[in-house]
């Protein structure tokens, strides 16, 4: 993101009053603890992907999209 980074993306969007399931993914190249850390105080420790992603990766995801 030109402007934000993802972090900066997820503190705002918290904020937003929203009613329905919303599903996140931080797709990164980081494999940084630190980073991990955050994602887990967003709730979003099994969202986490580290670049590059396989394609049975990205068919789970999928996957787990269509069944919810």
């Amino acid at each position: 993101m030109p402007i934000w980074d993802g972090w900066q993306f997820l503190d705002e969007f918290t904020k937003i009053p929203i009613e329905q399931k919303v599903t996140i993914y931080i797709l990164t190249s980081s494999n940084s603890d630190v980073d991990f850390k955050k994602a887990e105080q967003y709730s979003l420790k099994s969202n986490y992907l580290v670049k590059p992603i396989n394609q049975s990766q990205l068919k789970s995801i999928l996957a787990e999209l269509v069944n919810n």
